[in-house]
């Protein structure tokens, strides 16, 4: 399956997500345990590189600079997604509901594309944020890695 560049970029961007928690050897606190659970970004990061960083080659400043970036966007992708989720299931119901009128699926199919496009606009832009962080060499080896 071949993923559009945007959505790779983004997966770069959500794999930031904890990953200085979760692929850390250090042990967890109780409160980044609960930060990390609550979709949190802990306080730290870890001291030694992670595999990540080692990877793709990101320097420290790098790193903390693609977290910010997905930090910004994530909450906005997020509800965008949920809204979108909920919008396409409402449009599956008034497919199949026999009193549904024609210009009401025409609306929530409207409502559909314009929340895909708001999350796909999202996405290119944090994505694109993301790659002004990376040298040349970086992007080839992710683009190649996803």
């Amino acid at each position: 399956m071949i993923l559009p560049r945007t959505l790779v970029w983004a997966m770069l961007g959500f794999s930031l997500c904890g990953i200085n928690v979760v692929l850390s050897s250090t042990p967890l606190s109780a409160q980044t345990l609960a930060q990390t659970i609550q979709g949190e970004e802990p306080e730290r990061l870890p001291p030694e590189p992670i595999p990540i960083m080692q990877e793709f080659d990101l320097s420290r400043e790098q790193f903390e600079q693609l977290a910010a970036i997905r930090n910004r966007y994530r909450e906005q992708i997020i509800q965008t997604d949920e809204e979108l989720y909920q919008a396409e299931q409402e449009l599956e119901e008034l497919m199949g509901s026999p009193t549904a009128t024609e210009s009401e699926v025409r609306e929530k199919f409207r409502q559909v594309e314009l929340l895909r496009q708001r999350l796909a606009e999202l996405t290119f832009e944090s994505s694109l944020e993301m790659r002004s962080v990376l040298r040349p060499d970086q992007r080839r080896a992710f683009l190649e890695r996803f």
